[in-house]
């Protein structure tokens, strides 16, 4: 709340999910798709505008595919 974030995030305290995407250095950004897959995995500091940014084209990419399997 105090950062007005408005995804969903994880704080991995018992290191569950630093072992299962092979995390050794921090910060890390791992963006998954609707269905549970990796999408996008950043080692480093990015600002708010940069990750909305990666999220929009995972969500709009997710969209497209969407409307494309529909036809």
């Amino acid at each position: 709340e105090a950062l007005s974030i408005s995804f969903p995030m994880c704080l991995d305290v018992d290191g569950a999910a630093a072992q299962r995407f092979v995390v050794a250095d921090t910060p890390v950004y791992v963006l998954l798709d609707a269905q549970g897959n990796i999408r996008r995995r950043i080692v480093g500091f990015r600002t708010r505008e940069t990750l909305a940014a990666l999220v929009g084209e995972i969500l709009s990419h997710q969209t497209e595919n969407n409307k494309t399997k529909k036809d």
